[in-house]
C-alpha cells in the first residue's frame, strides 16, 4: 500500500540560517511550481548553502573549482521512491542546492532558479541551442504563472 505520508514532501535544509520565512516561502512556492507542472505529489529536498559549501559541492561532483548558483542532484534509486507507486507523480525528484551568499551577490532570482534546478531534475537540460531555448520558455511560463498565483515576488531577488 502508498505511503502517503511522504508524497508531496519538501524538505528545506537551511545551513546558513538565512530567515526562516524564506524557508516557508520557497516551500510554498516549490508546491506551486509542482502543481503547475502536475507533479503536486513528487517529492524534494532543498538545502541552502553558503558559497564554500557550493564550491566543495561543484568541485567534487563536477570538477569545476567555483560557486555556482544552484546545482541539482536527481534522485538515485528505485524509480518509484514511494513503495507503491505506478505513477512518474509519486517519486522523489532529488535534491536543489541553493548557495544564497552567491545569489545575492550575482543579483540572482531565487524562484527562477529553483524553477531551473526543477526543470533539470524532470528532464530538461541546455546543452545545445534549440534545448536551452525550450528549457528558457518553459522557465518564463512557470514564472509567470507561480508569480501570478500567490505573494512570491519577494522571494525572487534576495
Amino acid at each position: 500500500m502508498l505511503d502517503t505520508s511522504e508524497i508531496g514532501r519538501i524538505e528545506i535544509f537551511n545551513l546558513v540560517e538565512v530567515n526562516k520565512n524564506l524557508d516557508r516561502k520557497i516551500s510554498l512556492a516549490i508546491k506551486e511550481i509542482l502543481k503547475i507542472l502536475r507533479l503536486e505529489s513528487a517529492s524534494l529536498q532543498i538545502f541552502l548553502v553558503n558559497s564554500q559549501q557550493m564550491r566543495a559541492l561543484n568541485r567534487r561532483f563536477r570538477n569545476k573549482d567555483r560557486a555556482t548558483t544552484i546545482l541539482s542532484f536527481e534522485h538515485v534509486g528505485p524509480p518509484n521512491f514511494f513503495e507503491g507507486a505506478t505513477d512518474k507523480k509519486s517519486i522523489q525528484l532529488g535534491e536543489l542546492h541553493l548557495s544564497l551568499s552567491y545569489i545575492i551577490r550575482n543579483k540572482g532570482n531565487i524562484l527562477k532558479l529553483i524553477i531551473h534546478g526543477i526543470l533539470h531534475l524532470i528532464g530538461h537540460d541546455h546543452k545545445q541551442d534549440k534545448d536551452a531555448q525550450k528549457m528558457n520558455r518553459e522557465e518564463n511560463r512557470i514564472y509567470k504563472k507561480v508569480v501570478g498565483s500567490g505573494d512570491f515576488s519577494d522571494i525572487g531577488v534576495v
